[in-house]
């Protein structure tokens, strides 16, 4: 690592390109959240209605998940399944085009960015092993908390760049 480049969180809008949304142009984070804009987007590539998840595209809350301690409120996504009833290792499905891993399911991932209706609430992106429902798994969903909120489903993902200045 060069003297000038430092580890950090991802920006929301490097997320995004990460991701493959390149729609999203608007200034304010809640702009750019507007999942009627891109719908039928996921990490893996499109999920038309009707149709059922495909397999392998991330660790979310599919049947192995429902061991009996989850909430009352969990409803497996139909039908599907993957190994891992809780996190799995880093690289377990199949990378992105700019091979990249994991970026639905799995933990969802802070973010640099605040939520700019909410001040104090950090974004946090992705999916995470619990996901059930077609709006959590959509690559445009974001999630709001407090920056310091632990759980087994968040995580993080380092960014090495430019110092900032």
């Amino acid at each position: 690592m060069a003297a000038e480049q430092e580890y950090r969180l991802p920006t929301d809008r490097e997320w995004s390109a990460a991701v493959g949304l390149k729609e999203e142009e608007d200034q304010k984070v809640r702009e750019r959240d507007d999942l009627t804009k891109i719908r039928f987007k996921y990490p893996w590539g499109d999920w038309p209605k009707n149709q059922p998840l495909p397999e392998g595209v991330g660790n979310i809350g599919g049947l192995e998940a429902d061991d009996g301690h989850l909430p009352k409120t969990f409803t497996p996504t139909d039908g599907y399944r993957d190994r891992f009833p809780r996190t799995a290792p880093v690289g377990s499905f199949h990378q992105n085009p700019l091979g990249i891993f994991d970026l639905d399911g799995n933990v969802c991932e802070w973010c640099e960015d605040e939520d700019d209706l909410k001040p104090g609430y950090r974004l946090a992106r992705g999916a995470y092993w619990m996901s059930f429902g077609r709006r959590y798994l959509l690559s445009a969903y974001r999630r709001s908390e407090r920056p310091g909120r632990r759980n087994s489903f968040y995580g993080f993902r380092c960014v090495l760049g430019p110092v900032a200045p």
